[in-house]
């Protein structure tokens, strides 16, 4: 079976949390089913077509590439993020339903990608639920797969962390350096009670003004132990280290669907603290500690409570890459046969 995996953007331009996504499934894939000939997507290569694509992603120019895929007779699989907090399902249903009466012909390649694919997978029920309001997709073809976790995240030390950086408490943040995240908005509470916090992320392409305020509060912050690691991969094995290393992990996004960061804190059982936003009412994240506000005192009264008197997390096995593989290569082997049914189907009962 040979399977081709097709990030949102090339992994060379973009980075992000489908690109680590895409990369890690294609790790897994090789890990644990070997007997899979498992591939990333190259614009550059010209090589024989895999028996199924999946999809990690679907801007709007990839409909085309799908329909290329369909013209081949292969079949494809889409994993789709809708990014819809449940308590405004109403309105994207709403916003969607706009956007399809006054661009129909634009959006008519993108809807019959959607209902071409063999199947579709989701990381949460609110986004499968989403998938069948907003496109008609039959239920049977939606599987609702969460993001992968590395076992390196279930298995972490602190030893690599402590060895290269000393061994003392801080909280942790991960992610690209971007508004959203908020990491001016950590680092500016944290200083207020004199917390070192370490930031592990590249400043996202277009906020060098944002990341210039978040250096000046990362400045101050170096006084009470705080870094900032830019660079670092998911492959590092100081990155699952400093999950373990740490006192607190700390995530102040105002939106996400579901943080790979967060599942990775949890997979290494630290005490985790959410800003309050939609995405934090969705399991795994609904029991997790939340702070409610943008004020900076309050978050600083919040991180101290919890850098001092954090609960311990925990992950569930359903998130284990092994795990997710096997679900995976099931929908693979599902959608191979039955395009090779239909195919038979076809030639058996030609058009006239």
């Amino acid at each position: 079976m040979r399977v081709c995996i097709v990030p949102e953007y090339p992994v060379s331009l973009m980075t992000g949390g489908l690109q680590v996504q895409a990369n890690d499934t294609f790790k897994a894939i090789k890990r644990y089913a070997p007997e899979v000939d498992v591939r990333l997507f190259n614009w550059s290569e010209n090589k024989e077509l895999a028996d199924v694509y999946h999809f990690i992603g679907f801007p709007p120019y990839m409909a085309r590439v799908m329909e290329l895929v369909k013209a081949a007779g292969r079949p494809y699989i889409i994993t789709m993020l809708f990014g819809c907090p449940t308590s405004t399902l109403t309105l994207c249903l709403a916003t969607m339903r706009r956007w399809m009466k006054s661009e129909i012909l634009r959006l008519r390649s993108r809807q019959d990608a959607i209902l071409n694919a063999s199947a579709i997978i989701t990381i949460t029920q609110t986004d499968a639920r989403a998938l069948r309001m907003i496109h008609g997709v039959s239920p049977d073809k939606i599987h609702v797969i969460p993001n992968g976790i590395d076992d390196a995240f279930f298995n972490a030390t602190p030893e690599a962390w402590q060895k290269t950086f000393g061994d003392y408490p801080f909280i942790l943040t991960v992610g690209a350096v971007q508004p959203r995240k908020n990491q001016l908005l950590l680092l500016q509470a944290a200083n207020r009670v004199k917390l070192p916090v370490v930031i592990i992320g590249d400043v996202l392409p277009g906020w060098d003004e944002y990341a210039t305020k978040v250096e000046a509060e990362h400045k101050i912050n170096l006084a009470y132990g705080g870094r900032w690691l830019r660079g670092l991969t998911n492959e590092n094995p100081l990155l699952p280290s400093a999950y373990a290393a740490c006192r607190l992990f700390a995530l102040l996004s105002s939106e996400e669907t579901q943080p790979l960061s967060v599942l990775q804190a949890m997979a290494a059982k630290k005490p985790v603290l959410l800003l309050k936003a939609p995405y934090t009412s969705e399991p795994p994240f609904d029991k997790l500690p939340k702070t409610e506000s943008h004020n900076i005192e309050l978050v600083a009264l919040d991180l101290k409570k919890h850098f001092e008197r954090g609960v311990p997390t925990s992950l569930p096995e359903e998130f284990n890459w092994k795990n997710i593989v096997s679900k995976l290569v099931a929908i693979y082997r599902q959608a191979i046969e039955g395009a090779k049914s239909s195919t038979a189907k076809n030639q058996a009962n030609p058009v006239t």
